[in-house]
C-alpha cells in the first residue's frame, strides 16, 4: 500500500517534532538550565540585536558564532502586546527568538548537515520551533509569532 503525500508530510513533522523536544532535553540535562541567554553564553555564542526588513526575525550565523534578532519584530511585538495581545511581549518573543536559532545551533552540533532541499529545511525549522517550545516550556508552536508578524 502506497503512502499519500499528506501522510508522509504529517510523518516527517512528526519527526521533527519528536527530534526538537529530543534535543531540548538533551541540552536542559547537559548544559543544567533552560535559559537561553544563559545557553548561548554556554554555547560561546554572541547574541546582537539589530534592525533590518522583517523577512526574518531572528538568524544564527555559524561562522560568526552569533544569533542576530530583528529589533523591527520586537518593536511590533511592542505594538501587539499594547494593543492586548498578552503573549506577544517582546521579552518573550526575544527568548523564543534566541532559543530557536540555539535549535539550529545544537542539532548541527549534534551532526546535522546543513540541506540544499525544501523538504529538509522545512523539516529542520520545524525542528527547532520544536526544540523552542520544549525548551521555553510554551503551550504552542514558535511560529505563532510568525503568523502574527506576517499578518500585518
Amino acid at each position: 500500500m502506497t503512502k499519500r503525500a499528506s501522510d508522509s508530510e504529517f510523518d516527517a513533522t512528526r519527526k521533527a517534532e519528536i527530534r526538537g523536544a529530543e534535543l531540548a532535553r538533551r541540552v536542559i540535562a547537559s548544559r543544567g538550565t533552560s535559559d537561553v541567554f544563559e545557553l548561548a553564553r554556554q554555547a560561546c555564542v554572541r547574541i546582537v540585536y539589530e534592525r533590518w526588513p522583517l523577512v526574518t526575525v531572528g538568524e544564527y550565523d555559524p561562522r560568526a558564532a552569533t544569533i542576530r534578532v530583528n529589533l523591527a519584530a520586537l518593536e511590533q511585538s511592542r505594538q501587539r502586546n499594547e494593543a492586548g495581545v498578552a503573549w506577544a511581549s517582546p521579552k518573550m518573543l526575544a527568548r523564543m527568538i534566541v532559543a530557536h536559532e540555539l535549535g539550529h545551533l545544537f542539532d548541527m552540533r549534534e551532526g546535522s548537515a546543513s540541506s540544499r532541499n525544501r523538504k529538509e529545511d522545512a523539516a529542520r525549522e520545524l525542528m527547532a520551533h520544536a526544540f523552542a517550545r520544549n525548551l521555553l516550556e510554551i503551550p504552542f508552536i514558535p511560529n505563532c509569532y510568525e503568523r502574527l508578524w506576517r499578518s500585518v
